[in-house]
Parts: structure tokens; C-alpha cells; sequence
């Protein structure tokens, strides 16, 4: 609706019956007019046709990615969604990933004070690809990479001139609370927003976990 305005881009899937969801922030930086539909309405449909492509590769085809969901955390009325059917193509022989819960992660690295550095966790991970938790194949290394190009980089919008309209950040958490335990919750307007813009998508070579996807524990 406005420069300034954050939107909280979610991506579900599932991997062997368990679900996938990742979460990605995006800070509208310029101001232009939407085509059709709003802002949010860009928004997904620019992560789905800018973002998906480089997250399949990554994965095999156990994972299914079937909705996306697009939030203005300051506009109520901007709330969107995409039933999609996007399947993990990293080949593989056999086809199969290590299991449901192993990842890829990557550490999304800011250069803003006070705001702890973001993460990213990819379930799929293809077999064959790691040796003792350690990613060695240099294939896979290659669409990492490229997975972490578009991690970093913005949504563009535009019909002709592709414009950088949308960027990625880390948005701090408000905390609640006199006292400890504390409680915490993302902002709901632009004078609680603190963020920090993503500069580099890390891949760590270690292998990490969908921690917060095993049974019993998330969504």
C-alpha cells in the first residue's frame, strides 16, 4: 500500500507427509502503480515466478510446495493467496532425500545493529549429496548458490524495466511483557518497524534440521 510497508511472505509445503513452511519478510522500497489486483498481489506472484524456481532445484521431487500466502503486516486488507503444485527437481538416483527433517541452511546476513542475523532452512535434501553432514557435491553446491542469489536478492516489478521494488529483511521482533518471560510479535505498523535489509545469503556447509517441522512440534 506504501513505501515502507512490510510483507510476510509464507511458503507451504510438505515432505513425506511432514509440513514444510518457510517465512521470508519483504520491505516495499520504491513506489509504483500496481497493474492489476495490489501490492500483495505482486508480491506473490513475483516470489512464485522469481523465487520458486531456485528453491526446486534444491530438493527432490519429495517435496511439494502448494501454497503461498502474502500479508502486509501494516494493511489488513492486503492478504493474498496462490494455490500452487511446485515440485523439488533436484535428480537424483532414485529420487529420494536423506529424510524428512535434514536441511540446508543458510545464514541471512544484515549489517544493522541490534537485529540478530536472519536464517533459512530448506528441507529435501537429496542422498548422495553430503558426506558426515557435510555438503560435498559440487552440483548441488552450484544451485545452492543460485538459491542464495535470490534469497538475497529483491522482487522486481515492472512490464518492461524490472525494478528492484521489493527487498528482503530481517524485521525485528516487538517484546510484550514488564518482566521476563517476555513474549514477543512482529510489528503492526510502521513506528514499531525495525529491520535490517538482507546483504548475503550464506550456505552452510554443515547439513542442519527442520527442527520446528518434526511430529508434534509447528505446523
Amino acid at each position: 500500500m506504501a513505501v515502507g510497508d512490510i510483507y510476510q511472505v509464507t511458503l507451504k509445503g510438505t515432505i513425506k507427509e511432514q509440513a514444510v513452511v518457510n517465512v521470508f519478510h519483504y520491505r516495499q522500497q520504491l513506489g509504483y502503480l500496481p497493474g492489476t489486483g495490489n501490492e500483495a498481489d505482486d508480491v506473490v506472484d513475483g516470489f512464485i515466478d522469481q523465487k520458486i524456481p531456485d528453491l526446486l532445484p534444491v530438493s527432490t521431487n519429495d517435496v511439494v510446495y502448494d501454497r503461498v500466502q502474502v500479508d502486509n503486516l501494516f494493511d489488513e486488507t492486503q492478504q493474498v493467496f496462490r494455490i500452487i503444485s511446485e515440485v523439488g527437481s533436484y535428480a537424483v538416483s532414485g529420487g529420494n532425500s536423506i529424510g524428512s527433517h535434514p536441511a540446508i541452511g543458510y545464514r541471512l546476513e544484515h549489517g544493522v545493529g541490534g537485529i540478530k542475523q536472519g536464517a533459512k532452512r530448506i528441507a529435501g535434501v537429496p542422498s548422495g549429496v553430503a558426506a558426515d553432514g557435510v555438503v560435498i557435491d559440487a552440483g548441488f553446491l552450484a544451485e545452492a548458490d543460485t538459491l542464495a542469489t535470490a534469497l538475497e536478492g529483491p522482487i522486481t516489478v515492472g512490464l518492461v524495466i524490472q525494478d528492484p521494488v521489493f527487498i528482503p529483511v530481517i524485521v525485528k521482533r516487538v517484546r510484550e511483557g514488564a518482566s521476563s518471560p517476555y513474549t514477543y510479535r512482529l510489528p503492526e505498523n510502521s513506528g514499531e518497524l525495525v529491520y535490517a535489509p538482507i546483504i548475503n545469503a550464506l550456505l552452510n556447509l554443515l547439513l542442519t534440521t527442520q527442527n520446528s517441522r518434526k511430529i508434534g512440534i509447528g505446523e
